[in-house]
């Protein structure tokens, strides 16, 4: 009976102890919660921008208040979405300097774009990116002899969507001085019959647009805002730009500083010994950037045949793709990241690039190390070669959209067998267990649902191929989600303070109007954020 005595007087002082205050409550909401399962009806307690507490709505409201209250009215809660690879500073410049040509059909529905440019904004340099002949009814390469006829005396520079390949005109290469006879490292002028097509391919690209006039920093500065804006209205709330240099993070910074970008941005960084002296001697990293990764490139793009091979390509005898980047250089630099604990992500497309730098990252590497150094897209991998990435702790990092976006004519360049060693994603997940998954845009769209929807089903949008592309290499839909919310951010070393709705987590939301883990296949691509939250404040409230 003492004992008994005492446990109630415990219970009646619990009872009558004051509420925990905190900043925000957010009640009725359906939060996606451990493993995976939505838990209906909760509540998420928000403390100096950190998730304080999870839980029944009852128990919740008995245990805090807060100064601010919002109703979720029955949404569904899931950790912001985390683009793992994309070129956010890359998206910017081109709304603020590149016309659009994704969706074009043909040269000539390009030139006319172009010309509707030139009058309108009357542009020192026409520039303009997104241009795929992959998708046009005559799907060759283009060459410059219409852009010749159109544009004698305004140089132009037409980047293709995959950024490994650009058509330029002969004012253009004039400008930059360019011949038959000019030679490149990891790149190539596009010859025929010993003359110039107007086209570059990988390092060559570089050539032209060096010579190009740069935004200015407030033209810059609103682009990035635009972007942002974009990546809101699809959920992102953090995201890994895939190659930076020091100026662009310093402009990203300021940003954040000023409150006006609130994005949080995880920067691999470009390999130079001025980006180094950076990062060592004058960054300093914040809650909402970090820079902790080095950026390389083994190879270049599939589309554009600069994919680096072992065998060559099935639709171009002779051709096996690039190594855009000296071997030498590439162990180098994999050297200087190992000594100064930096994490190494390196662009690799074809078999060849991949086997090179597995073997590279072998020879730092150690079984069970927690490096985390990362293969970019991981996209043709040799059966010999798929093991090392268990073998050595490294992570592939893929884009599921590159799958349903390639799917009509990647088997074309690689044959009927070797498209099986191909866009691998089930398999490169079963070699350590995670992977990072991103959309690479402006390459493919910014929208994380659609990698999610690529990754479970492997079809694009119109729903074909019905039953997927290679579709032994889909995901689970918990593993989908998995790869644009918490592996992301542990691919970043992050997953301490995101990806997950749980006490000590950045208090970073999308609310989204349906279950994405359990409803009709067709619902999934017409699903809607409603609302979009970093640090537990509302960036984004559609109405």
């Amino acid at each position: 009976m003492k004992y008994l005595t005492i446990i109630i007087g415990l219970l009646i002082a619990l009872s009558n102890s004051p509420k925990k205050e905190a900043d925000l409550i957010i009640t009725n909401a359906n939060v996606l919660g451990i493993d995976n399962v939505i838990i209906e009806n909760c509540c998420i307690v928000v403390e100096k921008g950190k998730i304080a507490a999870v839980g029944d709505s009852e128990s919740i409201l008995k245990q805090y208040d807060a100064k601010n209250f919002y109703d979720a009215k029955s949404a569904y809660v899931y950790p912001g979405f985390n683009d793992a690879h994309c070129h956010f500073f890359g998206y910017a410049f081109n709304l603020a300097q590149y016309v659009d040509l994704k969706d074009t059909g043909s040269i000539d529905e390009i030139i006319e774009i172009l010309k509707e440019y030139d009058k309108k904004y009357s542009p020192v340099f026409i520039c303009g990116r997104g241009w795929d002949q992959n998708n046009w009814q005559i799907k060759d390469m283009p060459d410059w002899s219409k852009l010749n006829a159109e544009f004698p005396d305004k140089p132009v520079f037409l980047l293709r969507v995959d950024g490994h390949a650009a058509l330029c005109n002969k004012k253009s290469f004039e400008m930059a001085e360019l011949t038959e006879r000019s030679v490149v490292a990891g790149g190539e002028i596009k010859l025929i019959n010993g003359e110039p097509t107007g086209l570059l391919i990988d390092n060559a690209i570089e050539l032209v647009s060096a010579i190009i006039p740069e935004p200015g920093i407030p033209q810059m500065s609103e682009a990035l805002l635009q972007a942002q804006d974009t990546c809101l209205k699809y959920g992102i709330t953090s995201l890994t730009d895939a190659g930076l240099g020091k100026n662009e993070i310093k402009l990203i910074n300021f940003l954040q500083k000023t409150g006006k970008l609130k994005i949080r941005i995880n920067a691999m960084l470009n390999p130079s010994d001025d980006n180094f002296d950076f990062l060592k001697n004058k960054f300093s990293e914040t809650e909402l950037l970090k820079v902790v990764s080095v950026k390389l490139y083994a190879d270049g793009a599939l589309g554009s045949r600069g994919a680096c091979l072992l065998k060559e390509y099935s639709d171009d005898s002779g051709n096996k793709g690039l190594i855009i980047t000296d071997y030498e250089d590439l162990r180098k630099i994999c050297k200087y990241a190992y000594e100064n604990n930096l994490q190494v992500c390196t662009h690799c497309i074809g078999d060849s690039a991949n086997r090179v730098m597995l073997d590279i990252y072998s020879e730092f590497l150690k079984y069970g190390n927690d490096r985390r150094w990362r293969i970019e897209h991981a996209q043709v991998v040799n059966d010999d070669d798929i093991g090392k990435f268990s073998q050595y702790s490294v992570i592939p990092s893929v884009q599921s959209t590159h799958a349903t976006s390639d799917m009509d004519w990647a088997g074309i360049r690689l044959g009927d067998q070797r498209i099986k060693d191909a866009y691998r994603t089930k398999e490169l997940l079963e070699q350590n267990g995670w992977l990072p998954n991103g959309t690479d845009f402006p390459v493919e769209n910014i929208n994380p649902v659609e990698t999610f929807y690529a990754s479970v089903f492997r079809e694009d949008k119109s729903g074909f191929p019905d039953g997927g592309f290679l579709p032994d290499q889909k995901l689970n839909r918990e593993q989908a989600l998995m790869s644009i919310t918490y592996w992301p951010a542990k691919a970043c070393f992050d997953e301490k303070v995101k990806g997950k709705i749980e006490p000590g987590m950045y208090a970073d939301f999308v609310f989204m109007d349906i279950n994405i883990l359990d409803c009709k296949k067709e619902d999934i691509l017409k699903s809607k954020v409603l609302s979009v939250w970093i640090n537990g404040e509302a960036e984004l409230v559609v109405h």
